[in-house]
């Protein structure tokens, strides 16, 4: 399942794509939100496991989502080929979670994420979750207000924001800036 929406220029009214509440969507594909998506209470998964998926367009604001759960680990490589690459910002209200073995996710240079909480669990030392920036050597931010739990982790260039302490990463590896 690929769920894509972008409206042409001459769409009338706004589309709405709207997750079900206290439920689950599931998504395969790429994920591009160019209007308006409502969150309620329900879990979003990025959940390919056999190609990259990318997040672009709305994803704060209005377009926050409530629980997001990356489940893709296919990238090979964190620097190179991530499994999930962030082409913009994106917040949560509750909870982001990145918690299956050798999952890879880039988030965009010079801009900053928000999750209320945050969990990331990799497999152990040799099966860690990767975080990186777009453009190596470049800070990209994140802004978590409340629980943190981070094990097996490997970070390069990234920045938490806005006077939050800092992510405690339990077996962590820093790569560097």
């Amino acid at each position: 399942v690929v769920i894509i929406y972008t409206p042409s220029a001459s769409a009338a009214s706004e589309v709405v794509l709207e997750a079900p509440s206290s439920g689950l969507l599931s998504i395969s594909g790429d994920y591009t939100n160019n209007s308006k998506f409502v969150a309620n209470s329900g879990t979003v998964y990025i959940a390919s496991t056999t190609a990259r998926q990318t997040l672009s367009g709305r994803m704060t604001a209005t377009s926050t989502f409530y629980n997001l759960t990356i489940l893709n680990n296919f990238g090979t490589n964190a620097d190179t080929n991530p499994g999930v690459i962030f082409a913009a910002s994106a917040s949560t209200t509750n909870n982001f979670t990145a918690s299956v073995a050798s999952t890879t996710i880039r988030f965009p240079a010079n801009a900053t994420s928000s999750f209320q909480n945050l969990t990331l669990a990799g497999g152990g030392a040799n099966s860690r979750v990767y975080l990186r920036s777009s453009v190596s050597g470049t800070k990209w931010g994140i802004v978590v207000p409340g629980t943190r739990s981070a094990s097996y982790v490997n970070v390069q260039d990234s920045s938490a924001c806005s006077g939050y302490a800092n992510i405690e990463v339990t077996n962590g590896a820093d790569s560097g800036n």
